[in-house]
């Protein structure tokens, strides 16, 4: 029977060989959900239809590279306007407001918008980074901001 360490070293390697799979080519996408949906060739060979963010977070290089390809990232058919957010990297006052630099799914530069643009973008993604920005900061933002952010992911809810 083996040891405790044996088990751990059986779950690294798998967790490196996972880690050493890589996207080979994209081809086509569809919408699903509100989301794009890109059909992966790994460099195994296999086939399988992936999330926008899933990519983004594997290789955001070659996801760039296939939507510059194609002329651009398409358009949500349903919502043109909306854009997925893919990260919510910073916070900064301005005014009496605050601005948030956002990472958008399949685009390479992030840029600053303010708090309601996101909100209605994203919902509940402001929610949650606000609790990881109090978190790492060991402080509270604006408690007004707080409770706009809220109020307003839950007004969208209904």
């Amino acid at each position: 029977m083996g040891s405790d360490s044996d088990f751990e070293e059986e779950d690294d390697e798998d967790a490196d060989a996972n880690n050493d799979v890589a996207i080979l080519q994209l081809h086509e996408h569809r919408w699903e959900d509100n989301q794009i949906q890109i059909q992966v060739e790994w460099a195994t060979g296999e086939m399988t239809w992936e999330a926008e963010n899933t990519i983004h977070a594997l290789d955001k290089r070659i996801l760039i590279q296939h939507w510059d390809t194609l002329g651009g990232r398409p358009l949500n058919p349903d919502h043109p306007q909306e854009q997925n957010v893919f990260a919510i990297l910073a916070v900064r006052d301005v005014q009496e407001s605050q601005e948030f630099l956002i990472e958008w799914a399949g685009t390479e530069e992030p840029s600053w918008h303010g708090v309601d643009m996101i909100v209605d973008a994203s919902g509940d993604e402001m929610y949650y980074y606000e609790c990881r920005l109090r978190r790492a900061l060991g402080r509270r933002l604006s408690e007004e901001a707080s409770e706009e952010v809220v109020n307003q992911s839950v007004s969208e809810d209904d």
